[in-house]
């Protein structure tokens, strides 16, 4: 899996704004990629309507079965959708500030740590594989830029069970 998504806003000259909030997902060679764009009249319509892109992109990730979290350069959680809560039995989002070694072991924190790093430095996704409690998974790792800056400021990871898509 890859994900990615963009908004991008432009004043128009006649005040008005348009915003466009573009979500691309790929996943083993096939891509979809989800556009919303709209014109609002006048400005300080502009964060209605960005609330309503957010809910939006809210509902594609809290109704997927995968498990999407964001982490920081620390490997500090910043993210965790319902699906990856509840698979590390989570229930609040206490979670936000700690660790991913506050959840696995050392073994894996390493691991995903090293993971974390590689984006970090070369700007570019990478995947790996895993197990954990006799389940298989692959998860992608994919670097979040700063709008402005383009600097990368956090890692998503999209973590998926192939073993459980068989039994559908």
């Amino acid at each position: 899996w890859f994900f990615s998504y963009l908004i991008k806003i432009k004043l128009l000259p006649d005040g008005a704004a348009w915003v466009a909030y573009t979500i691309l997902i790929v996943k083993a060679g096939d891509m979809a990629a989800y556009f919303v764009g709209k014109k609002f009249g006048k400005t300080k319509h502009l964060e209605h309507a960005l609330a309503d892109l957010e809910a939006q992109y809210l509902t594609l990730i809290e109704s997927t079965r995968d498990s999407i979290y964001t982490v920081d350069r620390d490997c500090r959680y910043i993210f965790m959708n319902s699906h990856h809560k509840q698979r590390l039995g989570i229930i609040s989002d206490r979670y936000k500030g700690k660790q991913y070694q506050d959840y696995h072991s050392k073994e894996a924190s390493e691991r995903f740590s090293q993971s974390v790093s590689r984006v970090f430095t070369t700007g570019r996704p990478c995947k790996d594989q895993y197990t954990r409690e006799n389940r298989f998974f692959i998860r992608t790792f994919s670097p979040v830029r700063d709008q402005k800056s383009g600097e990368i400021s956090a890692v998503v990871v999209i973590s998926i069970e192939p073993a459980d898509r068989e039994s559908e």
